[in-house]
């Protein structure tokens, strides 16, 4: 990766200082009770409309390229302003925009804000009388409860019956968090090993991330989440006993075209991202919210990352973790700040096909949530477009900020091609010795795993109202950053 040109000097100014700053630049698009009509002179609220990558000319020094401002223009054609809509002003990506997911006008102020907070009452209300606890433990998961809660009522057709099931959802992630404080309270104690490491996977979804970690998976050094246990964290997973664990027991192990599974294989951070509702919730139809996301601060949802990875491994170990996690794109700083020791693998793919299929599975599971909804997929593929160049950019400045030698870069043709060959190029990076036993291992693994044995999966950038010129424009910096690799 070629150097780039930075008046930068340290983590804290370059990195962190940018980030805790965005929530500001999006306070009008984000409270409700600031939101207005698009009617009249007022015109769109404040912020509304806002590229990611002027957030981060007006707060932070790095200077420029000019084909981040291809990236700019690209993006700046994806956003219109819809001035004749009776709806709440949106971005409107596209005439197949967010709007058609069904946003309501806007209603009376304190209407508003006590509809929110009732039903932020109501489900932990609901979780409370489910478990029986009380304590849902530290962080400001609160926040981001409020604001989930807040776009569902702004993104979602009330109507539809879909509100009903996506409070399910909430309720349950809050069930979770009671049961992980009653057992903190009782056994704390044996949650005193730190986490090891970690060793990070991430990248662009849909670039061989999760073809990498289960091969790395098979060396039993690391520790990884599985699905199984990080779903239903409570008792934590004991190494002498989880062969007939029920919760395992029950899991499928059932692989597609899309997503390679084993009952015991690695999944990726988002279910405890989940549990404290700092996850991005792109496979739910909230573009508000998922937008707040973006300019949160994450430090808090790190720190119960920590605390569930220590339960986890509190009766199972080891304690080196292996973590996969696309979002991390967006959260590198947060993610060393709360883990100095860690490392990390950057998976590459043109970004053209990454986006396409990113666009596919945002869909399904859309529809695997959702499943008597109508999505117009259209409306999907700007939605990601812009997301994704968001979180790159981001990537850029914070690789600068931390430093090249903590990353190892993996072509996705690399790895389909040669995959003991990358595994002993991320080894050495990491410092381990890939000894005979456990390259074999991952030779016959790859033999069985080949691109293409479970079923192609097939997608176009034109599915998801995108061309690929458009998408190659919009990530020009990345592409300029990573000119071999993102190919």
């Amino acid at each position: 990766m070629a150097p780039r040109q930075s008046r930068l000097s340290d983590f804290e100014s370059t990195t962190l200082k940018p980030f805790q700053q965005a929530p500001r630049l999006f306070q009008a698009l984000h409270r409700s009770d600031e939101r207005r009509s698009c009617h009249g002179k007022t015109g769109p609220p404040k912020g509304l409309g806002r590229r990611p990558s002027e957030m981060f000319q007006e707060h932070s020094d790095v200077t420029p390229t000019p084909r981040g401002i291809l990236r700019e223009r690209a993006l700046r054609d994806l956003h219109q302003v819809d001035e004749s809509s009776p709806r709440l002003c949106v971005v409107a990506a596209t005439p197949h925009s967010v709007c058609s997911l069904g946003i309501y006008p806007s209603r009376d102020k304190s209407t508003r804000i006590k509809s929110m907070s009732v039903v932020v009452d109501q489900l932990l209300e609901r979780a409370r009388n489910g478990t029986g606890l009380s304590d849902f433990g530290p962080g400001d998961w609160q926040d981001g409860l409020r604001r989930l809660v807040e776009a569902v009522q702004a993104d979602v057709d009330r109507d539809s019956g879909f509100i009903d099931r996506i409070e399910a959802i909430q309720v349950a992630r809050l069930c979770r968090r009671l049961r992980v404080e009653e057992w903190y309270a009782r056994h704390a104690a044996e949650a005193q090993e730190a986490v090891e490491g970690p060793f990070v996977i991430f990248g662009l979804p849909r670039t061989g991330t999760t073809a990498l970690h289960y091969l790395l998976s098979l060396d039993s050094r690391f520790r990884y989440l599985r699905k199984w246990e990080v779903e239903e964290p409570i008792p934590p997973p004991d190494v002498a006993t989880e062969g007939s664990d029920v919760r395992r027991q029950q899991e499928s192990s059932q692989s597609d075209s899309q997503h390679i599974r084993r009952i015991d294989g690695p999944v990726e951070d988002s279910a405890i991202f989940e549990m404290c509702f700092h996850q991005s919730e792109l496979v739910l139809p909230v573009p508000s919210y998922t937008a707040w996301w973006r300019s949160a601060d994450h430090r808090d949802a790190f720190a119960y990352h920590e605390r569930i990875l220590r339960l986890l491994h509190s009766h199972r170990p080891p304690h080196r973790w292996l973590l996969k996690f696309p979002n991390y794109i967006f959260l590198l700083p947060e993610l060393a700040a709360k883990y100095p020791e860690a490392r990390f693998v950057m998976t590459h793919r043109d970004p053209v096909t990454s986006v396409s299929s990113t666009c596919s599975v945002v869909l399904a599971s859309r529809k695997r949530r959702l499943p008597d909804a109508t999505f117009d997929p259209h409306s999907i593929g700007p939605e990601i477009l812009e997301h994704f160049v968001d979180g790159i950019h981001r990537t850029l400045v914070a690789r600068t900020a931390l430093g090249e030698h903590r990353f190892v870069d993996v072509r996705q043709r690399e790895l389909e091609a040669d995959p003991v060959g990358i595994a002993e190029r991320v080894y050495d990076h990491a410092g381990l010795d890939l000894d005979e036993p456990a390259r074999k291992t991952l030779s016959q693994w790859a033999a069985a795993n080949q691109s293409g044995s479970r079923g192609e999966h097939s997608y176009q950038p034109e599915d998801f109202g995108l061309t690929a010129h458009q998408i190659r424009q919009a990530f020009a910096e990345y592409l300029d950053a990573f000119p071999s690799l993102a190919r």
